[in-house]
């Protein structure tokens, strides 16, 4: 079959829409359209025009490759704030993006939340700590005076610890769930 030009023109546009791919990434992706589309030409220009508008626009789809891409390439790097962005992207079509840089962010601001306590503490230690009546847990400011508290100066290095853990956990979750979603993408 001789080329389409409609084929070398869906395509053409991926691979500018592609350009920050990597060269042997970029005709990889474009063979596989290519093939697709050639495929699918051999039976009728209708089932073409019909694949053509199922893929979408050229340089949607070359959206979607570019965050799949950046995904991979983050995770390959291990650089987080390349996975989160990756996954910000991801998560409008991907609901294990969206559920793992929830749980990233979640534990990074308990984390946050954890260290600034334990730093305030020595600044303030008749509102911060754990308090048996009323039991709270945390900075607790009020006229009436809310109990003993039950750790005293130790709430100090148990606050900074379970700071340090949501931070190793945000970041296992992170590497984790961004390697599974990348995975997933590549399929």
């Amino acid at each position: 079959m001789s080329p389409s030009p409609t084929i070398d023109g869906y395509v053409g546009r991926l691979e500018a829409a592609l350009s920050p791919i990597p060269a042997a990434e970029r005709g990889r992706i474009a063979l596989e359209i290519r093939g697709h589309l050639a495929e699918v030409a051999s039976q009728s220009e209708a089932a073409l025009e019909t694949s053509i508008g199922a893929l979408g626009e050229p340089e949607s789809l070359a959206r979607t490759y570019l965050a799949d891409y950046q995904l991979t390439d983050a995770v390959a790097r291990g650089s987080h704030p390349g996975m989160l962005m990756a996954l910000i992207r991801i998560s409008a079509r991907s609901a294990a993006a969206l559920v793992v840089w929830t749980l990233t962010l979640l534990l990074g601001v308990f984390g946050c939340a954890f260290i600034f306590v334990a730093a305030a503490k020595p600044f303030d230690p008749s509102h911060v700590g754990l308090w048996i009546h009323p039991f709270e847990f945390g900075m607790v400011y009020s006229d009436v005076a809310p109990g003993r508290d039950v750790l005293g100066w130790w709430f100090i290095p148990l606050a900074f610890a379970l700071g340090l853990l949501s931070f190793v956990a945000a970041g296992l979750v992170l590497r984790f769930g961004a390697r599974k979603v990348a995975r997933r993408a590549r399929v």
